[in-house]
């Protein structure tokens, strides 16, 4: 075995020290690494709120998907992304999310109003305005509920009498 300097070595670890101080290639100092900074702003759209004239921060990134989703719905031949209608600031989106489940109580209540008036029609089919009702309030599964209340009424089974426990 040969002590000599091997010329591939030698080339290896010239290119090492020459790389070692190239800043181009180096890794983010570690002092960088892990700290957060907010996304910088770019504009402010206006809440779709209305009565409103509040405004929100926009980014360079919302900026660009808002971007990228007008060039597929042009692609299909649909309108763009109207920036009035994107979303709420921040005072109207916790008066939205506080009112949210009273509003789905309402809903509730009047699709149960519907489900009674189907139910005590001899022929539910024919009240076409709740079932557009329902339809537009997106009920889950509407014809199964028709079927159910025709299949009652063929089969006799009507309103239960209600006995008085007293």
């Amino acid at each position: 075995m040969s002590f000599e300097e091997d010329p591939e070595v030698i080339a290896d670890l010239k290119l090492r020290a020459y790389s070692e101080h190239d800043t181009s290639r180096a890794r983010p100092s570690r002092d960088r690494i892990g700290r957060w900074a907010p996304d910088k702003t770019v504009g402010a759209w206006r809440c779709r709120r209305s009565g409103c004239a509040g405004l929100f921060a926009v980014t360079a990134e919302a900026v660009e998907h808002v971007e990228i989703f007008n060039r597929e719905l042009a692609r299909r031949g649909e309108d763009a992304i109207d920036l009035r209608q994107v979303a709420w600031c921040d005072g109207c989106r916790a008066a939205w999310l506080a009112s949210r489940s009273t509003k789905a109580r309402e809903r509730v209540d009047a699709i149960a109003e519907l489900v009674r008036e189907l139910k005590a029609s001899n022929q539910p089919r024919t009240l076409t305005e709740q079932i557009k009702q329902l339809r537009k309030w997106n009920h889950p599964d509407l014809d199964g509920l028709l079927s159910a209340i025709e299949e009652r009424l063929r089969s006799g089974k009507g309103k239960r009498e209600r006995k008085d426990s007293f």
